[in-house]
């Protein structure tokens, strides 16, 4: 009896257990829309506590807008911060899908932390939650640009705000005083290649063991650099540090994403490393979710043993096995939009292109989707999760709000 090639046992047992591409069925459930919200002119939106942000604009004389705080349960607009940049060409980027990263406004001890530029450089917006209150807060090197900021985030009591020399750790409870000009409990400082390219690439931090990670090149020739990754205390104090790859082309897009006691670095060329929260290389692996696919790390999650990868410019979704890399299943919506940012809610991964789908986590099959916006600027790809209230929150040019289906 001729034996069955590989192909063939793919069909008779499961595409997805070869590692192959699940395209959506034809007719699903929809996901329960619960409110929409039509902002006009919106950049995207950020979640800070009870409250989402909008960022909302005219182009009348620079950017002119006003970033509207929404009240989660109503769609109401609770919190208006009426703002006007006076560089020509330039608007304070606070929320997601601009050239310069994911942005947000950080909530937390009675205040909201954001981004502010003006002539005077690189500074943090500290504001009230009532709104009543405000406060510039001047990084400490003269020579840091707002346009050097990069994605801020949260540990404990921690505000951290990189940019590409340095890292600042602020004290949300100082800031919340309003008092005097605080100045961060620590900084690292990078000193920057010749060529002014990126040095710190990327942060994320650990809850479970309270530790702070920074990806940075050093550059040692020209277009040649090597990636290390650190690992800080809350404190400021390194604990260790690991060459993730030795001398490379210069590629200015890795980031990582932290869970489970792994590290993983997507270091670009179609690969990825893994390290233990002891520093320990742990594996290498190819971060392709297709053959042909983009290189690029967008957006990344680990969850349930298992990494789930974004990566940029492409349509593609893919789900690694965080034990060793290898790959467990990629979605392809037939190449239709961007998917961006995702959640992952009760085995269910949200994500959306303009239509918003449901994945089962264990095997990347559709379990639901719904219509969103296929018009939206490139394919609404932001989806975050609201657990107080359980609903997800879709950004698509307007900000939706459904219910997840589990």
């Amino acid at each position: 009896m001729k034996r069955p090639t590989i192909a063939a046992l793919c069909l008779l047992t499961s595409l997805v257990a070869c590692g192959s591409s699940t395209r959506p069925p034809l007719t699903l459930p929809e996901v329960e829309q619960l409110f929409t919200v039509d902002s006009t002119n919106a950049d995207g939106f950020s979640l800070a506590g009870d409250v989402v942000f909008s960022q909302e604009y005219t182009r009348a004389a620079g950017y002119t807008g006003v970033l509207n705080g929404y009240d989660l349960t109503t769609g109401r607009v609770r919190l208006r911060l009426p703002y006007t940049d006076q560089l020509p060409g330039t608007r304070e980027m606070v929320v997601a899908g601009d050239r310069y990263g994911p942005q947000q406004v950080i909530g937390g001890k009675g205040i909201y932390v954001s981004r502010y530029l003006d002539t005077s450089g690189a500074a943090i917006r500290v504001t009230s939650q009532d709104g009543t209150r405000g406060q510039i807060v001047r990084l400490p090197l003269s020579n840091e640009s707002y346009f050097h900021l990069q994605q801020m985030t949260v540990l404990d009591d921690l505000v951290l705000v990189p940019t590409i020399h340095a890292l600042y750790a602020y004290s949300l409870s100082q800031l919340a005083g309003f008092s005097g000009t605080p100045a961060p409990r620590w900084q690292k400082e990078f000193m920057p290649p010749a060529d002014g390219s990126y040095i710190v690439s990327d942060i994320q931090v650990d809850a479970a063991t309270g530790q702070i990670y920074v990806l940075n090149y050093v550059e040692t020739s020209k277009d040649m650099v090597r990636l290390f990754l650190h690992a800080y205390q809350q404190d400021g104090t390194e604990i260790w540090q690991q060459e993730v790859t030795g001398p490379a082309p210069l590629y200015l897009g890795a980031k990582m994403t932290v869970g489970e006691d792994r590290i993983v670095v997507f270091q670009g060329a179609g690969s990825m490393a893994a390290f233990d929260s002891a520093g320990t290389a742990v594996w290498k692996a190819s971060s392709l979710c297709q053959e042909n696919g983009d290189q690029n790390s967008t957006y990344a999650q680990i969850q349930q043993h298992t990494i789930f990868f974004s990566p940029g410019g492409s349509s593609a979704l893919c789900a690694f096995n965080l034990a060793d890399g290898t790959r467990k299943w990629t979605f392809d919506p037939n190449g239709a939009g961007f998917m961006n940012r995702f959640v992952v809610v009760r085995g269910v991964l949200y994500d959306s292109n303009g239509t918003l789908y449901a994945l089962d986590t264990a095997t990347g099959k559709v379990l639901a989707k719904t219509g969103v916006d296929l018009s939206a600027e490139l394919g609404g790809g932001t989806v975050l999760y609201d657990q107080p209230r359980n609903q997800l929150l879709v950004w698509a040019d307007k900000l939706w709000a459904f219910k997840p289906i589990r």
